[in-house]
Formats: structure tokens, sequence, C-alpha cells
């Protein structure tokens, strides 16, 4: 990763929001299958940035259920996918890293919900000073079922494809499995326990 290879503010701010919106709906759909759910990594559920407290390098798993001791990463997307950033280079930096084969990683997937999204410009020109101020507000909206998938069936299955985003997106590698939703409503016959 080159250095200093920063996402800028509002993208980052974007995507923790939307993993708190993910976490949240996943700790609803775990409780209502009898799970207790409580966060294992403080803040998961939150947009509340842990600068000085966390320790860097430390992976800790968003929850975990009370009652059974599963443990969850939840991987918000905006499309379904089955997809996760990755460092090939640096161990601490793995998808799977801190993780065990019983883990489980949840993919909520949640939409800008368009007729809530609020955009809002200012801009001042005096002399040779300029001012611009920009605010956008969006509401996330949780969609359809959570896919759940345990730790050592990624491990089983070489993942398909891999690319590096931009580097005002961090320059991470995402590695993508191929997969296939479905359309239809239906039932899994192995609950998670």
């Amino acid at each position: 990763m080159p250095p200093l290879a920063f996402k800028p503010d509002s993208s980052f701010f974007e995507k923790i929001a939307l993993g708190a919106v993910g976490s949240r709906h996943v700790a609803q759909d775990l409780e209502r299958l009898g799970h207790q759910i409580v966060e294992l990594e403080h803040g998961a559920m939150d947009t509340k940035l842990w600068k000085d407290v966390k320790r860097k390098r430390v992976h800790i798993l968003h929850l975990v259920c009370k009652v059974c001791g599963l443990r969850v990463e939840s991987r918000a997307k905006k499309e379904a996918e089955l997809s996760m950033s990755h460092t090939f280079s640096v161990h601490e930096r793995a998808w799977d890293f801190g993780m065990v084969d019983t883990d489980v990683v949840a993919f909520p997937v949640c939409k800008k919900d368009k007729d809530q999204e609020k955009q809002w410009y200012i801009s001042r020109f005096n002399c040779q000073t300029s001012y611009w101020h920009e605010r956008n507000r969006v509401q996330w909206q949780p969609q359809g079922k959570v896919d759940y998938i345990r730790v050592g069936q990624f491990k089983a299955v070489p993942h398909d494809n891999a690319s590096t985003k931009g580097v005002t997106e961090g320059s991470e590698t995402s590695i993508v499995w191929k997969s296939r939703f479905s359309r239809r409503n239906g039932f899994v016959k192995e609950p998670l326990n």
C-alpha cells in the first residue's frame, strides 16, 4: 500500500455508517433466530471513531452471541456480493485475520433511500477569499435477507477475483468469491446454531 493513502473523510464516514447500519441489521436478524447478540468490537453498531483507545493490527469480530458464543463479522454491502478487503503482503490486514473456521461472516445489503437523500451546498467569494461547504445526508435501508457464511467455507474455496481500489480509497485490494443470489423466497435447511 502506498504510504499515506487514505480515503477522503466523506468516503470513510459513508463506509462506517453503512457498516453500522449493516451490523444493527445482522444483530436484529440473529436475535430473531434466538441468539442474544452483543457487540464484541466496541462501536460496531455506531459511527463512533476510537482513535486513541483501539489498538492497531488487532482484529476483533463485530458481534457475539451471549448464549452459544457464535462470533460474527458483519460486512455490509451496497450490492449483493461476497467480497472483502484484503492485503496479501501484511498478515494483519488479511480478510480472515483473527478469525477461526467456525466464525461467521454476515453480508447484509443496504441501499441509500433516494427519497431521503439530501444534498446541501453553500459557497461564497469575497475579494481573494473563497468558501465552499457541502453536506450530504443519506439514510441507509437494509434490503432483503442477510447471507451468512462460515470462515472455513470461504477458506475451502479460492477467491475468484482480486482488484485494487484506487489511491483515494486507500489502495486496498478487494477479493471476490463467485456467487449467485436467488431472487426467490426460500428456506435454509441448516440454520446457524
